[in-house]
């Protein structure tokens, strides 16, 4: 039954049986996986990376591998946020393009605007107007840091009037959790990816920031923006591709 029911969620057998033979057992290496779940042991490691990238199972270690189960309630809600997410961004896909269908095709006019600027008043300012004018989405992968008052004012009524926040912290630690919190009080959907020093902002898949910080001086940092639509869905391509990886956080 349990089996069953993991299968609905989207997992395969194999996958479903190694992660119920490491719930029941604990730890333990792959050959010993395929021993306990019945899977055979030239598909048992298959199973197990499939795991690991659906939020299932982390490796313990690497020399020797050993393979951990994630508790399910954290897993199945990962796996299930995940396929939502995944079925929204279908739903906008297949909206627009039969929008395009049910209109007369016109010759877009191509605009492109680049602008860099330094500084963190200046840089905020920015992000702060465009927060007040994006309309549905706004996609963020930071360090999560404390912002301006003002820009955390613009981020609340942008969710209040409907706009998508989600936010993927490269920082989840007690220097920054308590801003974390206050993100997810704002509205924002967030999880870790620990990666290097810059953020990158989307604003309704057409206004892409992207912020180089110092090493030596946090402060310093200098912000380049694009105003390209082609430029922002390949951002937006990386952005799900880094989220699908990140790991819920529980604040």
């Amino acid at each position: 039954m349990i089996t069953e029911n993991l299968k609905k969620l989207g997992l395969t057998e194999y996958e479903a049986k190694s992660y119920l033979a490491l719930v029941k057992h604990g730890a333990m290496p792959g050959r010993e996986v395929a021993r306990k779940s019945a899977v055979p042991p030239t598909r048992v490691f298959d199973a197990l990376k499939s795991l690991i990238d659906k939020g299932f199972v982390f490796l313990l270690s690497q020399k020797p591998m050993i393979f951990q189960a994630i508790k399910a309630e954290l897993a199945v809600k990962g796996l299930v946020e995940r396929q939502i997410e995944n079925l929204e961004i279908l739903e906008k896909s297949i909206e627009e393009s039969v929008g395009k269908l049910q209109q007369p095709a016109t010759e877009e006019k191509i605009e492109e605007k680049i602008l860099v600027v330094s500084g963190f008043e200046k840089m905020f300012s920015i992000v702060t107007e465009n927060t007040n004018n994006a309309k549905k989405e706004l996609l963020v992968f930071s360090v999560g840091e404390k912002i301006p008052y003002s820009t955390e004012i613009a981020l609340r009524k942008a969710v209040k009037r409907g706009l998508t926040f989600r936010f993927i912290s490269s920082k989840c630690d007690r220097e920054n959790i308590q801003y974390l919190k206050r993100l997810k009080s704002i509205g924002a959907t967030i999880r870790y990816y620990k990666s290097e020093n810059y953020s990158i902002s989307i604003y309704d898949r057409r206004i892409v920031h992207i912020v180089v910080k110092s090493p030596s001086n946090p402060k310093e940092r200098i912000m380049t923006i694009f105003d390209n639509k082609d430029f922002a869905k390949a951002m937006l391509q990386w952005f799900e591709i880094t989220w699908k990886k990140a790991r819920p956080v529980k604040l």
